[in-house]
């Protein structure tokens, strides 16, 4: 039986990219295969003029329904989070139930929080609509979404005071508004914005926290507290699920010490915007080990632990593997494959269980 789907993500590539956007792209493209009416909505641009939110409806991407929220709270990807007030704005929450009642999902698969207003799930419950979450990242426990700090886990972070230095090289508000304009849609894959936007992003190889500001006892307090009012404002949201689908047994682990959990279930996810390289299937075996990693070269994906052993395998004198990456790396290695438009392929599937409904993607061998 044919459903009403809506997915709340980040936006159509190439204005947004990475794992979530490809992963939501290959299950609304599945189900809209299935017969299933998918719909998408988005956090977009900020207006400089009107604050009031409301819902524009865009053009198609592949039948898939597109809207854009028009004035969500910011978005800040993983660069953090200064002014807590303006992610916690409240709004008029009539705004999205007129649009729920008008698209009437059967289900809603939000895939984050960013962007969205807490009175959105609040709407939801009004209308006994069901949601499922799923945990791509730790976005809503961590403003920098890793979790990861010093070249390690954040296991303690001290009543969030430890979040004032994570957070304080966080972009401005007026970046982010900047960089949800559609004027920024539009110009993001020149050579001039690629550019900037790369030497910006180099800086997170390193993955190095900068130290305490300057702060008094009493505002060190105060901006604790604030990022103690953020999580809860997000772990509010994330127990007006319906269900959560978390990607792996470490991550619920980790949901289940900041909060109570709704009905819940693990399921491994990945994508299937990759094809194997055909021209070259055929060519002559070389016995080497083949080593693949989806994942950005970033210490929190555990990168440079990957990179220090093999280092160490090549210098002992063993020169029989090779790594292949589909991302930037800081630096090269004798054994590096580097092809950032390569693809590999795997098979994609859905599964429905009742209102739920969860995805996963089996490599093809």
């Amino acid at each position: 039986m044919a459903m009403v789907i809506m997915h709340y993500f980040l936006g159509f590539p190439p204005y947004r990219s990475g794992g979530l956007t490809r992963y939501c792209m290959d299950l609304m493209e599945t189900q809209k295969n299935k017969g299933d009416k998918v719909i998408a909505l988005w956090p977009g641009q900020i207006s400089f003029i009107s604050k009031e939110i409301h819902i524009k409806k865009r053009k198609n991407i592949k039948n898939i329904n597109n809207y854009e929220l028009i004035n969500p709270l910011p978005v800040s990807l993983d660069e953090g989070i200064i002014n807590v007030k303006e992610y916690t704005k409240s709004c008029n929450a009539n705004v999205y139930k007129s649009f729920l009642r008008k698209i009437n999902p059967d289900i809603i698969h939000i895939h984050t929080l960013m962007g969205l207003h807490r009175e959105f799930l609040e709407a939801t419950k009004k209308l006994k609509i069901k949601t499922i979450f799923t945990s791509h990242d730790y976005f809503g426990i961590c403003p920098k979404i890793t979790l990861y700090r010093d070249g390690c886990a954040c296991v303690e972070d001290h009543g969030c005071r430890d979040c004032i230095r994570c957070n304080q090289t966080a972009l401005s508000l007026r970046k982010i508004q900047i960089m949800q304009s559609s004027l920024y849609r539009n110009i993001k894959d020149s050579f001039l914005v690629k550019k900037m936007r790369k030497n910006h992003r180099q800086n997170f190889f390193e993955e190095k926290s900068d130290k305490m500001p300057l702060l008094n006892e009493k505002e060190v307090n105060y901006k604790a507290r604030e990022y103690r009012k953020l999580r809860n404002y997000y772990v509010d949201m994330l127990q007006k699920m319906s269900f959560i689908h978390f990607n792996s047994s470490t991550t619920k682990n980790i949901y289940e010490k900041y909060m109570k959990l709704p009905e819940n279930e693990v399921i491994t996810i990945s994508h299937k915007n990759i094809k194997s390289d055909h021209k070259n299937a055929n060519r002559k075996k070389d016995n080497k080990l083949r080593i693949t990693c989806l994942a950005p070269a970033r210490p929190f994906k555990g990168y440079n632990i990957l990179i220090e052993a093999l280092d160490k395998l090549w210098s002992s004198g063993n020169h029989n593997f090779i790594l292949r990456m589909f991302n930037a790396v800081p630096d090269k290695r004798e054994y590096l494959n580097i092809n950032e438009e390569g693809v590999y392929a795997i098979r994609f599937e859905t599964y429905y269980v009742g209102y739920r409904y969860f995805s996963s993607a089996k490599y093809m061998v």
